[in-house]
């Protein structure tokens, strides 16, 4: 976000490149999904995702789509007869899904993601974490994300582990004895040197 001076001191504020945030504690409206989905639609993303889920959470997964009728997500499921709503279907395949379809729209921008561990089962936390990493990468955006899991950050350790470490950083809150909160920032070969040696923990980093 750019702020800049207008006339009689007015402040104007410009967006300069897409934002978007997502927290599992807000349920963002459907349209925006939908305007997600259409952009992932556009750039050919969707059956990768399909794909993702289909290997990863539930192999009966064929196609999931916007209903514009219903305007909900719809699930198209070899055990089932016909398409059911995503909602059918368990939290975190739902937030793998939803969070996929994030990063198209972001493109050349940023995406914020509050606790993104949030329904996913740990052991999905791997793969997915590599996933985020190769999207955004893909589409030149820059993730905060925000998690209490152990599972969630070794997943992006791993994922820094075999891409490029310097796209990665690793931020930790400090409590000061005065309590007064700080942040310790790695960089990625930092942090990954440190998990090497003693396998330290980003939650209790001093």
């Amino acid at each position: 976000v750019y702020r800049g001076r207008m006339a009689q001191d007015q402040v104007s504020v410009k967006q300069v490149a897409p934002v978007i945030f997502n927290t599992p504690f807000y349920n963002n409206e459907q349209g925006n999904y939908r305007r997600y989905y259409l952009r992932c639609s556009e750039d050919k993303i969707i059956d990768r995702i399909v794909g993702f889920i289909k290997e990863n959470v539930h192999p009966g997964v064929e196609k999931i789509y916007w209903d514009d009728e219903a305007r909900r997500f719809k699930v198209a499921d070899v055990g089932l007869p016909r398409a059911v709503d995503l909602s059918q279907y368990g939290e975190g395949m739902q937030r793998v899904f939803l969070l996929a379809l994030l990063f198209a729209s972001a493109s050349n921008g940023v995406v914020l993601v509050d606790e993104l561990e949030n329904a996913i089962h740990p052991r999905l936390l791997g793969s997915f974490t590599a996933l985020v990493a190769k999207l955004a990468k893909e589409f030149s955006v820059q993730v905060f994300a925000t998690t209490h899991s152990k599972e969630c950050i070794d997943g992006f350790v791993e994922a820094c582990r075999t891409g490029a470490q310097d796209d990665f950083a690793f931020i930790g809150l400090v409590n000061a004895p005065d309590n007064v909160r700080s942040a310790r920032v790695f960089s990625g070969r930092q942090y990954v040197e440190a998990c090497d040696l003693a396998d330290v923990d980003l939650r209790g980093v001093v």
